[in-house]
């Protein structure tokens, strides 16, 4: 295993293992930063799809939107019948 090393070693001049070590170095670096970047898109995305399920279950347990705004209208309609009634 040493002898193997160490042909790699003799092979390359120290000049480009070291290029060779400042470029993987680099490499490192940028794949990193991209996988913090690709983190951060993903926390953020998280947190908006737990806003969107947030603003779902309440617009569904208040039945808010167009789907129900029919029955919003009549529920309304309804509650100032009883109003006039009592007034």
């Amino acid at each position: 295993d040493l002898a193997y090393n160490s042909n790699i070693i003799w092979k390359y001049p120290r000049s480009s293992q070291r290029l060779n070590l400042v470029g993987e170095k680099r490499d490192r670096e940028k794949l990193l930063a991209r996988m913090r970047k690709y983190g951060d898109i993903c926390k953020a995305m998280n947190k908006e799809i737990g806003w969107i399920v947030r603003m779902t279950e309440i617009a569904t347990q208040y039945k808010v939107g167009p789907s129900s705004s029919n029955d919003a209208i009549s529920y309304q309609n309804h509650s100032d019948d009883k109003d006039t009634v009592e007034s």
